[in-house]
């Protein structure tokens, strides 16, 4: 690693190379103009530094060692702006004599680039989410029931076991140690309620023995309910799991 003497003083001799071979290119009663920017912070040069002879057409930007040279110009005095993406701009007065070259070196100060904000919108994803999965085809096409998050918002159930009970053909059980829905009338019971329990799918894949309050209703982000083995569409009618219905959650878990 160079030193801290070495890495300062390369700037400096860029410029005197600079100025040199400037010198050698100058023409009579014309000036050059040897500009050299670096990191005030470091004493790094800068590359693709745009500097800008105000007044003039004269500009162009720093190579690798930081440096650009303006040749040709009239004798005079000028404001030579410097810039630089996440630097500070700088304006300086440069005094050009004709026949001569002159140095000017300008070192920057950093100055860091305020982005704007982005913001992620939780709805737009989650429907383009639902709909990656037919979730509104299947709305539009069959005669269970749908739940949005909009929906959810907008009503604000306690908990998913209390939404499915908004369903005027399920009706939920409090067990011991879970809630389950289960239709109110099923073939093998001739009426009330029996042990026939609807297959249970999360984010597409079946669950056995789900827990609805294992669920929190904050991550839920749709709920499909299919109450006979008529209305579940093929994709959730697995094994002929489905006469007692289907129930599927979509959650905003990725």
């Amino acid at each position: 690693m160079p030193s801290p003497v070495r890495r300062i003083a390369a700037p400096a001799l860029a410029l005197l190379a600079l100025l040199a071979a400037a010198h050698a290119h100058a023409q009579r009663g014309s000036a050059v103009l040897a500009a050299t920017v670096t990191a005030k912070a470091t004493g790094e040069p800068l590359r693709a530094a745009a500097v800008v002879v105000q007044g003039t057409r004269q500009h162009g930007r720093t190579g690798d060692a930081g440096t650009l040279s303006l040749a040709r110009m009239p004798a005079g005095t000028y404001s030579v702006e410097v810039s630089l993406l996440g630097y500070t701009t700088r304006t300086v007065e440069a005094v050009l004599e004709a026949e001569r070259t002159t140095g000017l070196a300008v070192a920057l100060e950093v100055q860091p680039v305020e982005l704007e904000g982005v913001e992620a919108d939780v709805r737009t994803w989650g429907r383009r989410y639902l709909e990656a999965h037919g979730f509104y085809d299947r709305r539009h096409s069959l005669p269970g029931n749908f739940f949005t998050r909009e929906q959810i918002e907008h009503d604000r159930p306690r908990s998913l076991s209390f939404m499915l009970r908004r369903f005027s053909r399920l009706q939920v059980r409090d067990d011991t140690w879970s809630s389950t829905a289960r239709p109110r009338r099923t073939t093998n019971t001739g009426g009330g309620l029996g042990r026939c329990a609807p297959a249970y799918f999360v984010n597409g894949v079946l669950v056995t023995a789900l827990d609805i309050e294992s669920i929190p209703i904050g991550i839920v982000e749709g709920v499909e309910v299919y109450s006979g083995a008529s209305e579940i569409p093929p994709g959730f009618n697995r094994d002929n799991r489905g006469g007692c219905g289907a129930i599927v959650i979509w959650t905003r878990i990725r």
